[in-house]
Formats: C-alpha cells, structure tokens, sequence
C-alpha cells in the first residue's frame, strides 16, 4: 500500500479541514491523522480521473460529518460502475446522495441505519479469470465453467465483462446468482476468440483479463480509456506490456490503452507479478497456451504467486479445481534425509520460496493412522487401510493441515499416530503404495515433498 498514491484524497479530506501528515513519501501512505474539527459549507473538490476509490472514500465517510457537504468531481469520473455501487448500498444504510450527472453529489450529515439483513455479493472481479477460463477452454471442447455469488441481480459494474466476453465471441448463460461461460459455435469453428477494440473505463480491474483473452483472439485487440492501470499497485500498462511480450505477444502501449496480438510462436516464460494479485492471476490463464491452434504446449511459470492472498488467497487451488493437466508434467522436488535431519523445514521454506504447494508425505502416513484408528480398522487389515489411504481427504495450509476439513496438526503427533505410521512406512505394502498414490494426488501445484 505504501506504493499506491493517496494525495488527491487527502488533499479532499484537508478541505474539510483534517489534519493529516505523511510518514514517509509525499503523496503515499503511511499516514499520521489527528483529531479535527470537520465542516464546511464550500464545496469540496474531489478529482475523478485517477481513482473512484477517492469519490466513494469521499461519498461514505461525510454523512458523519456535522453539517454534510457536496462533492465536485474533477475531471472525467473513471469507474463509474464502482460509484454505482457506493450509492446504492448508502441508499440500503438509509443515507441517500443526490447528484447532478457525475459532476456534483449532495451528501446530507446523518447517520447510518441497519437493513436488517444485507446480502453480499461474490466478487465479480475475481470471477472473470473462471469465466474467460470458460470461454478459451470452450474453444477446445472444454468448458463451460459456472460462477455462483454474481449473476443477473448483481450490482457490481464487473459484471458486464460477461459482456465483453461475448463480444470476442464467448457463449454467456446467467441466472439470478451465477454466470456460466463457454465458447460460442463460431469461435469454436475457428479455434479463437474474436479481436475486439473496446473502451474498458468502467471495468479497469476486469479489463486486465479481457487483455489475456487477447492472447487467443484472431487479430489485434484494443482496450482504451484505462490510464488508471498506471496509478494501481504497479504501473499496469507497462507491466502487462513487459510481460505479455514474454509470452511472444506482439503489444503497443500508449498512456491510455494498449493493443495486444496474440503470439505467432508462443513462449515459456516466467511471469514477474510486481506484488500485484492481478497481473498474478490473469496471467495464470496463459497456461492455457496448448488450447490455442496449431501452438505447441509451454510452460508458464508465476513468480510469487502468494501476492493474491490480499483478495484471494485461494485463487490457485480454486483454478486448479476446474482445469486439469497431466499428472506427470507437474515438477516435483524431493527433498529426503534421515528421522530429525530437519528434512521438513528445509522443504517448507524451498517450497515458499518457489511459490511450490509444499506436501509433507510423513503427514500423509501419520493422516492415514489416525484415519484408520478413528474407523476403528484394525492396522493389520491392509486392504482396508490402502483403502482409506487411498481416498484420504487431506488438505495442506500454512501451519495447518486439514482432514476431512477438521484440523489434526497436533493430533498428528499422537505417539499411537506415530506408531502405526513407522509401521505401514518400514514395509511393502498395499497401504504404503496407496499413501504414495495419495500423495500424488495432492499435489495440485508444482510442489515441493518432504519425505
């Protein structure tokens, strides 16, 4: 946050007389606020042409002060589907802002008042990597791939990247709370999406996939009226230009737009995501590569792909859920050594350094033993335990390790645990084969094992 500008907010907020200092850089956080007396009767000028998140910032803190104030907007309002979106949920809270155009809005001071009940909303950003997944998986026979949380009643401007999908020539099916993607018959016929030349003002965040999808089109793609990519975690023109030529794209960037052709010859690349959890998951849709025609497979790799947990940090498992590979062309590190050699810590942080799923087999063995000794299944009934070994449902996160969505890190540890584990691990087995078959099985990500 310390790289995002917020001096045109505080410069709004000084007019109504806060007092705000800046810690470090001019114009960036981190900031010092002290108490202030906060009124006025003039009109404060807000500008728009940088960032909604100003006006709306601007928009919900007012109706606590005193006396109320009016908004003056300067420059041309960028995002105005997220302005929409402010409105209408101060009009649910009982604070309704009247407006002339997007130039002026009359806060009124009051206070804010429970609905009673509020329905949130799924993100419709985040859901268009799953939905133009859909479309480009589409074009081979894949597909189609449903979004649950946004459809038809959503109020999120986002929404209308369905929209552009169909534009390139995506088939969109909705429904009040989903949305469902796949390729239309004459992208199928063609193998590509269609070339587009769009004005993505109202979805800068969204627009950022639309460029990916660019990648499978049948010509160049143009997507204008997106200056505010350059004032977001990084400069994202710059950044989607410099990483998309990686990948063998042809891109022309301006101050403004930036124009994409999908590559001739595609290349591996390793993509630099700058911190940014966007450019870190619309790029992971380049993997997709060995659905574009005549284009043989290669590989892309994510730097730091940890940086989406600031919106979702689930992101590549969820991908992973609905697309599949070849089990064998997922790579594999094994690190191994002798009983307290410190095996498992070294694989833990090669595997965070890497940005690798890390899977530590000994937990399998032991998840398997304590499994099995909740069933009650005696240890010497190999086919019962390979059985349980087999169809374990055990998932692995930062300092927790999860089965059948119940935590046992510490149950793990349990000396019967232990025991049973060493056992089925010292000897051939079908449980000892039906372990390491489940410790394939989860390794969604290139991974990083323990064992």
């Amino acid at each position: 946050m310390h790289e995002r500008p917020i001096g045109d907010l505080v410069d709004a907020l000084r007019q109504l007389g806060a007092r705000i200092e800046y810690l470090g850089k001019e114009g960036f956080p981190p900031l010092a606020l002290h108490p202030a007396k906060i009124e006025t009767a003039a009109p404060v000028r807000v500008r728009g042409d940088v960032s909604s998140q100003y006006l709306s910032a601007m928009l919900m803190a007012l109706p606590l002060a005193r006396t109320g104030a009016t908004l003056q907007v300067e420059g041309e309002l960028i995002s105005k589907p997220y302005v929409e979106i402010t409105l209408n949920l101060m009009r649910r809270f009982g604070v309704d802002v009247a407006r002339e155009g997007w130039n002026s809005f009359a806060v009124p001071a009051g206070s804010y008042a429970t609905p009673g009940e509020i329905r949130v909303e799924g993100d419709a950003s985040s859901a268009s990597y799953f939905l133009a997944a859909g479309a480009i998986s589409g074009l081979t026979g894949g597909g189609p791939v449903r979004v649950e949380g946004v459809g038809r009643a959503s109020i999120q401007g986002d929404l209308r990247f369905a929209e552009a999908l169909q534009s390139m020539g995506a088939s969109i099916a909705m429904g009040e709370d989903w949305i469902e993607a796949t390729a239309g018959p004459q992208a199928r016929d063609r193998g590509k999406l269609k070339a587009f030349d769009a004005d993505f003002n109202h979805i800068p965040d969204a627009a950022m996939t639309a460029a990916i999808a660019a990648l499978f089109a049948d010509g160049p793609s143009t997507l204008r009226n997106i200056a505010s990519w350059r004032v977001k975690e990084t400069d994202r023109i710059a950044a989607m230009a410099a990483e998309l030529r990686k990948l063998g794209a042809t891109v022309v960037e301006g101050a403004d737009f930036i124009e994409v052709t999908r590559p001739a010859r595609w290349q591996a690349a390793a993509i630099h995501t700058y911190d940014d959890h966007r450019i870190a998951m619309c790029f992971s849709l380049a993997a997709f590569n060995a659905l574009a025609p005549g284009a043989p497979a290669v590989p892309v790799r994510i730097l730091d792909p940890q940086c989406v947990g600031k919106t979702f940090p689930a992101y590549f498992e969820t991908l992973f859920s609905v697309a599949q590979t070849d089990i064998a062309k997922i790579p594999v590190l094994t690190i191994d050594g002798p009983t307290a050699s410190g095996k498992g810590t070294v694989a833990s942080a090669v595997a965070q350094s890497l940005g690798y799923h890390f899977l530590d087999s000994g937990a399998v063995y032991r998840a398997t033993a304590l499994a099995t000794l909740e069933a009650g299944v005696d240890p010497s009934d190999e086919d019962r335990v390979a059985a349980i070994a087999a169809s374990l449902d055990l998932a692995f996160g930062t300092n927790s390790i999860r089965l059948a969505g119940v935590e046992v890190a510490d149950r793990l540890r349990e000396e019967a645990v232990g025991s049973m584990a060493s056992e089925k691990a010292s000897v051939k087995s079908g449980a000892r084969a039906a372990m390491g078959a489940s410790c394939r099985c989860t390794c969604p990500l290139s991974s990083t094992v323990s064992g």
